[in-house]
């Protein structure tokens, strides 16, 4: 269903920290844009699948994975008020290496491939605020990168505390432990002495 202005208010809100979103960009918008729920455990993307939705996160988690040697490998967790964009596999509408899997219930406002390719027609400043966008979260990403190679246990753990918050009660703690690089049990075991 297309998507309605209540619904969209975050989204722009979000868009505006980019770029200014001008009036005949806001009636714009929810021609191009459609709501999606997902349940928890249900794919955005599968690895193998080309990306033609670029989506902005309403409210849950998506967690990027990748399978090796028929282990999953947790590489990155989108959050609520963020977008969730492969660059390569959506702008080269290649194959993605990774899926997108909802950690929980999600709501998500999404548009395709060829809905963006008209809206940078008709609005020449949505390529600047997709690069941005495209720039802000890939160095969110190189940060987490950096986060993960260079500390220990304990200071990944905190990362994930500042990533997530509280909500690292109630998501999956196998992907959790996956994300940061340690196993389940080393998980809940420096997840306790932090709190003691």
């Amino acid at each position: 269903m297309t998507s309605d202005r209540l619904s969209l208010s975050s989204l722009f809100s979000y868009l505006q920290r980019f770029e200014q979103i001008t009036p005949e960009m806001q009636e714009y918008i929810p021609a191009i844009t459609t709501t999606q729920q997902y349940s928890a455990k249900s794919f955005l993307l599968k690895a193998g699948q080309v990306c033609h939705q670029a989506w902005y996160l309403q409210k849950g988690y998506v967690r990027w994975f990748r399978e090796i040697k028929g282990k999953e490998e947790t590489l990155w967790i989108s959050r609520p008020d963020s977008a969730i964009l492969i660059p390569r596999c959506f702008f080269l509408q290649m194959t993605s290496n990774y899926s997108l899997q909802a950690m929980g219930d999600c709501e998500t406002v999404y548009s395709t491939y060829n809905e963006m390719l008209v809206m940078y027609d008709r609005f020449p400043n949505t390529r600047s605020m997709v690069t941005k966008i495209v720039d802000f979260h890939t160095s969110e990403i190189f940060q987490y990168a950096q986060e993960m190679r260079l500390a220990k246990a304990e200071d990944r753990l905190r990362y994930l505390y500042k990533v997530i918050g509280s909500d690292i009660y109630s998501l999956d703690p196998a992907v959790l432990s996956s994300f940061i690089n340690v196993t389940e049990s080393t998980f809940f075991k420096i997840r306790k002495k932090m709190e003691e």
